[in-house]
């Protein structure tokens, strides 16, 4: 990343010399500049980004599930927007507090857990050494008097099964981004605690947040309408957008979108951007996010996904979206307890669908049985020509499909 960006100086507190080390070996040349923040003084009124200039804020790297992570580099105005799309969605005040979950090297932990609270004079929990334990999450949470927290579905999950205290911590609500959260998980989470369960949307090149459910309007399996300032439509080539129920590709514009990726070459980004209307006629040049998608036509104009354009599975001309199959195994037993489906090589479809898949400690459920169990939630073509079962847990890396975090 350092040769990536050109980075030739690096700032240090005062005293860290395990991460100078760390620099020194990464990067060799590299201007090490140490700072006391001993004499630190409180920002005056009214400082903020904004009145400083509209610079390059931060580099952050996409996942390069696609091929080498591209830089995006986001600006003041893209944070600070990205911010206020996260609190005027969920009406954050000074009084709201939040337990933080996510890493705060992701967009997801910067603006939704960090910036958006900030920016309505809230507060932020962080666990010691800045790592979640779930054996103690809850009663921090209790204790420290949170209201509310943002993570992606696998936190959620792990959090599901952690002790909780006695009573239960009062939580305004409980927000999911990042990747899908399924519909047992969603479930679980509203009867165990009795509050809302909002999932959101969002890319680390639009400053996070894109569309999100609302307080008083979410329903599992969609990712709400759009959030804030910005805009979405569906494409599907050309200049004009897809009218309302048609699925194509998201696209998104809005303060809070980058300019365009960092030390790629013109075309391609070009190739990531469209200039054109969306079907209410707003002109734009709008961010193409990768993902699939369709708009309700119930007048909310609520998201949902359907996968990565890149993922989808072209069995001989029939799409299938991996989404829709880990969902429906995750559903077929309650033996499930961890599934991911992926395209493999077809000498005559082109392309199969097959899954991994971990069970239950005991279980007796193999391929057939599991297969037999789709049958009722799945067209047969869907149904996974072959089930990998793993022990332990299916390998996973630090990024995911939503967010790049």
């Amino acid at each position: 990343m350092f040769a990536d960006l050109g980075v030739t100086k690096a700032l240090v507190l005062a005293g860290d010399d395990k991460i100078k080390e760390v620099l020194r070996k990464a990067s060799s040349g590299l201007d090490i500049i140490e700072v006391d923040l001993s004499g630190a003084v409180q920002a005056s009124e009214g400082t903020s980004p904004a009145n400083q200039g509209n610079g390059i804020a931060l580099y952050l790297h996409t996942s390069g599930t696609t091929g080498k992570p591209k830089a995006v580099p986001l600006r003041h105005s893209n944070l600070l927007n990205g911010a206020r799309n996260v609190a005027q969605t969920y009406a954050l005040e000074p009084k709201d507090r939040t337990y933080l979950l996510q890493v705060l090297f992701h967009i997801h932990g910067i603006v939704a857990a960090l910036l958006a609270p900030l920016s309505t004079r809230g507060s932020i929990v962080i666990p010691p050494n800045g790592k979640v334990d779930a054996s103690r999450a809850w009663t921090d949470f209790r204790d420290t008097g949170c209201s509310w927290v943002t993570g992606t579905p696998s936190i959620l999950q792990a959090l599901l099964a952690a002790p909780c205290p006695d009573p239960i911590p009062q939580i305004r609500f409980i927000r999911s981004c990042s990747s899908p959260l399924l519909p047992t998980v969603f479930s679980a989470l509203r009867s165990r605690f009795g509050c809302p369960v909002i999932e959101a949307y969002a890319m680390t090149e639009a400053s996070h947040q894109m569309c999100s459910n609302r307080l008083d309007l979410f329903a599992s399996g969609t990712v709400g309408p759009e959030a804030g300032n910005a805009k979405i439509c569906i494409w599907d080539g050309g200049n004009i957008a897809c009218q309302l129920g048609v699925e194509g590709e998201v696209s998104v514009s809005g303060e809070n979108v980058m300019g365009g990726y960092e030390g790629v070459s013109p075309e391609k980004n070009e190739e990531a951007f469209w200039r054109g209307v969306d079907e209410r006629g707003n002109e734009a040049t709008w961010f193409r996010t990768g993902d699939r998608g369709v708009l309700s036509t119930d007048g909310h104009r609520r998201l949902t996904l359907i996968g990565r354009l890149s993922e989808m599975v072209n069995r001989g001309g029939e799409k299938i979206s991996p989404v829709e199959v880990d969902e429906a195994i995750m559903l077929a037993s309650d033996d499930v307890k961890e599934a991911a489906s992926f395209s493999v090589p077809d000498d005559f479809y082109g392309q199969e669908i097959e899954a991994a898949v971990v069970l239950s400690q005991g279980s007796k459920l193999d391929e057939a049985a599991l297969q037999n169990l789709l049958e009722k939630r799945l067209a047969k073509f869907k149904i996974p020509k072959r089930i990998h079962f793993c022990e332990g847990t299916i390998p996973k890396g630090k990024t995911s499909w939503c967010d790049g975090d």
